[in-house]
């Protein structure tokens, strides 16, 4: 009987340990931007001051027959790796004398989107060395990864809130990885994404 008892309890005590693996629900709620590098199972890395919500929507870059669009939505409590965390997704359309070359829009998986992070830039923080000094001291920018999958090859946008006659805008700076190193006697078919890199400003639509 007590060989049975010692395993109902083992088995009871798996249970339980394996359902606090498996939580579908946060034991503990941080705020995502004092969050440290040490994150304790089940927590929730929340949004909490809602510096994600003016990013979403629709905004367009457009420059004669050269157009990027952008269209980001904020994600809530996403599960990932025993935590949870609130973050930015987006897709992209590029075209260049009015014709498609790279589009995500059709893609709104949340890992295979063409954008997402969830990294909060205050005004004295220089992330990718693009630091904002004059940055309104409770105004946030996002930096977020950007991916060209036709080519295998990523960078980082920087976004910023700004206005432009009246309108509601985002500037952005595209800066691509590109390839690191290779073996000169067999070089990648790519050395840069398709999307081009530099600053840009997107109006919201």
């Amino acid at each position: 009987m007590k060989q049975i008892n010692i395993l109902i309890i083992t088995l009871l005590l798996a249970a339980i340990s394996n359902a606090q693996i498996n939580s579908t629900e946060p034991t503990s709620i941080v705020d995502i931007e004092t969050a440290g590098d040490i994150i304790e199972p089940d927590t929730y890395l929340k949004d909490i001051n809602n510096f994600y919500n003016p990013f979403e929507g629709t905004w367009l870059y457009s420059n004669g027959i050269t157009s990027l669009k952008i269209v980001l939505t904020k994600n809530i409590m996403q599960p990932w790796q025993g935590y949870f965390f609130d973050d930015l997704i987006g897709q992209y359309e590029y075209k260049e004398n009015n014709i498609v070359i790279r589009s995500t829009l059709n893609n709104p998986d949340n890992y295979n989107c063409g954008m997402y992070g969830s990294h909060l830039l205050k005004n004295n923080q220089s992330g990718g060395g693009i630091a904002c000094p004059n940055c309104p001291t409770n105004e946030r920018r996002v930096t977020l990864t950007i991916w060209d999958y036709d080519r295998d090859l990523g960078g980082h946008i920087y976004l910023k809130r700004i206005t432009v006659n009246g309108l509601p805008a985002l500037e952005g700076f595209i800066l691509g990885s590109g390839v690191g190193s290779y073996d000169v006697t067999n070089p990648p078919q790519y050395f840069y994404m398709a999307i081009p890199t530099g600053t840009f400003v997107f109006i919201k639509q």
